[in-house]
């Protein structure tokens, strides 16, 4: 991952957990990239910066509320 993007489009604040899974494993506090990460209304809260996923891990994120929009873009490693 290079960059993520997550846009709140509603008016009031929202927050997200984000996290990077291996394999097998599941959703925890150890695997969180964001973990309450607030976006204040009508804003967009970005990151920008190389994340490298393991191989068949998942990127898993869950909102406080509907409303938020998350673009994530990268590349693939040679």
């Amino acid at each position: 991952m290079k960059q993520i993007d997550v846009c709140n489009t509603t008016g009031g604040a929202l927050t997200f957990n984000l996290h990077i899974v291996p394999t097998g494993g599941s959703v925890g506090t150890g695997n969180a990239l964001f973990y309450t990460q607030n976006v204040a209304a009508n804003t967009t809260f970005s990151y920008a910066g190389v994340q490298v996923l393991p191989t068949s891990a998942t990127i898993q994120v869950k909102a406080s509320n509907a409303g938020l929009t998350i673009t994530i873009s990268g590349g693939e490693a040679v």
